[in-house]
């Protein structure tokens, strides 16, 4: 997945979501993945994950997003929240 889109806003509104999270229940990390025709949304709480999970293409061989895709590609739902 060559091309990365940056969000700016909707970045912005993902961090205040996180840390509404961390503050309520403690969440220490969260990230996002948007797929679509061959480009790839993302961002993470932790800047030095989404430098190794999305700019080093890490994401494209972790087993846990493996079998998530697996998972959507299967049932047809595309929409899914790892936890």
């Amino acid at each position: 997945m060559g091309n990365i889109i940056a969000t700016p806003h909707f970045n912005d509104t993902f961090e205040q979501i996180y840390q509404d999270l961390a503050y309520n229940y403690g969440c220490t990390y969260m990230s996002y993945v948007y797929e679509h025709k061959g480009h790839r949304v993302t961002h993470a709480t932790n800047k030095e994950w989404n430098s190794i999970y999305f700019g080093d293409n890490l994401l494209d061989r972790c087993a846990l997003f493996r079998v998530g895709k697996r998972f959507m590609t299967r049932t047809g739902w595309f929409e899914t929240v790892f936890r």
